[in-house]
């Protein structure tokens, strides 16, 4: 672990200066794409998100109107935009006008920020 603070910590710092630092500072959800997703397996989700050192993982819930999970689960890391994460839809959801998608990120201290993107018509 100290090896990875050391990797992104400025000349004549300190690893333990820089995992302080992060411990403090949970990551910041940038926005949320809904743009991609009607409902149908397959639509994708994309979330910007970014830490002061890395964001570890990225949770997506999705309800319906009714405010019923339809289903949750892992985004990962766009392979093209370090900062975007994309969760794709694996259930169908008949009704996403008037639900909500909630995301949440997680950096490596284990601070977590959690955002909710409502679905609009």
């Amino acid at each position: 672990l100290k090896a990875l603070y050391q990797a992104e910590t400025e000349p004549g710092a300190s690893a333990y200066n820089t995992a302080f630092a992060d411990r403090f500072k949970p990551p910041v959800i940038t926005g949320v794409d809904l743009s991609n997703y009607s409902g149908s397996p397959g639509n994708t989700i994309s979330i910007g998100a970014t830490d002061d050192f890395k964001v570890e993982a990225v949770q997506v819930s999705i309800f319906n109107a009714a405010g019923t999970v339809v289903e949750e689960g892992a985004a990962v890391v766009s392979p093209h935009t370090p900062d975007v994460w994309v969760y794709t839809a694996t259930a169908a959801n008949a009704t996403p006008a008037g639900g909500k998608v909630t995301v949440t990120a997680t950096d490596r201290p284990g601070n977590v920020t959690t955002q909710e993107q409502p679905f609009t018509a």
